[in-house]
């Protein structure tokens, strides 16, 4: 058993040399590692500063004048509304002045409000797609602020306290322990640990199998008395280690890519989360270090030439596509049970702060193992 563990040392340090040795395949790996990150940052910079262009717009009102319209109006242009006066209620109106919403009064029939105070106003819009109704409901919450205000004016101006209006003060708070990680870092932050897990070292893998294969370097260790499981389990223990190194890497630069404001400037991303979430991953998804290492050295070892085990372990990357639609698949309950599926829910369910199912965590690693 000691000289097995003695060859096995001497093959991992053989294969690690030769790596380290490799500077085109080292190169690929760490441009991969980088840029991944740096991507990924730049797409959540990017998604934030199109949210915040589209809420922070100035919204284009369309009014048809009355009275009720026109009190209306000046509280909307303080908000940085912008107020265009308009003749009727089509699609080409909408088209032509770039409306975002359109007001006008409704008349009043048998069924309204005797009281002279209470007016009726409609709220049109040209479509019924999520981009429209969310300035439709930002407008519409102003104009609802505007009504209460006037409401409470008209208490106090009658001698009665405007609290009665609000019998309920509603304050929303949360148990969680969530930092102030954005829902877009945290989910990226799975998607790239797949991608780093899966192909981070394929091409390390393929080296150190077919590749050696084809090139006959491996005359040097058959002069050694190693067993030939001692070949398998060096190999192994090589490109597990990477794996984990990689993984390592990459969510340590997503994670300081949105921690330090020079970076934050660069890329326009300011949604960060506390480092002790990429130690959380690398620990949940540990036992599938060594399964995918298996699978590229098994692929590696199986295939006749560089090229093709190269084209099979690219495709055995999709294996890492689950990790990028948790969001999908997130109510499907049953796949907690499944390897990868298991381990992405659970790690995504401890990102945003949510209670997960211990048992079948458990159980995904248990099968990840065997």
């Amino acid at each position: 058993m000691r000289s097995m563990f003695k060859s096995i040392g001497i093959v991992f340090r053989h294969e690690l040399q030769d790596f380290l040795r490799d500077k085109s395949t080292l190169k690929s790996m760490l441009i991969l590692l980088c840029f991944m990150p740096i991507l990924f940052s730049y797409i959540i910079g990017n998604v934030e500063g199109l949210v915040k262009g589209v809420r922070e717009k100035d919204k284009r009102v369309g009014y048809i004048e009355s009275e009720a319209v026109s009190r209306i109006i000046p509280f909307l242009q303080q908000q940085g509304m912008e107020a265009v006066k308009v003749s009727g209620k089509s699609k080409e109106i909408f088209k032509e002045h770039k409306l975002d919403v359109l007001l006008s009064e409704r008349e009043r029939d048998e069924l309204d409000s005797p009281d002279a105070h209470s007016v009726s106003i409609e709220l049109w819009t040209s479509g019924t797609n999520d981009k429209v109704l969310a300035g439709a409901r930002q407008i519409a919450g102003l104009i609802k602020s505007y009504s209460l205000s006037v409401g409470k004016r008209q208490l106090i101006l009658r001698g009665v306290a405007p609290v009665l209006i609000e019998p309920i003060e509603l304050e929303m708070k949360t148990i969680s322990a969530d930092d102030s990680a954005g829902f877009a870092a945290l989910d990226l932050l799975v998607s790239i640990f797949g991608m780093a897990l899966f192909y981070s070292t394929l091409h390390l893998a393929v080296d150190a199998t077919a590749g050696e294969r084809e090139r006959q370097t491996l005359e040097s260790l058959f002069y050694t008395a190693a067993p030939r499981s001692a070949f398998v389990f060096g190999k192994w223990l090589v490109v597990t280690s990477m794996i984990f190194l990689a993984v390592w890497l990459v969510g340590t630069i997503f994670w300081a890519l949105g921690e330090y404001s020079i970076f934050q400037r660069l890329l326009g991303r300011t949604e960060t989360f506390a480092y002790s979430k990429v130690l959380y991953g690398l620990l949940l998804f540990f036992p599938l270090f060594p399964m995918v290492a298996a699978m590229q050295i098994m692929i590696g070892s199986l295939c006749s030439s560089v090229k093709q085990a190269q084209a099979f372990n690219g495709i055995s990357g999709i294996l890492s596509l689950p990790l990028s639609f948790l969001l999908f698949v997130e109510q499907v309950k049953q796949l907690a049970w499944v390897p990868i599926f298991g381990q992405g829910l659970a790690y995504r369910s401890l990102l945003h702060g949510e209670d997960f199912d211990w048992q079948a965590l458990l159980v995904t690693e248990a099968i990840t193992l065997g």
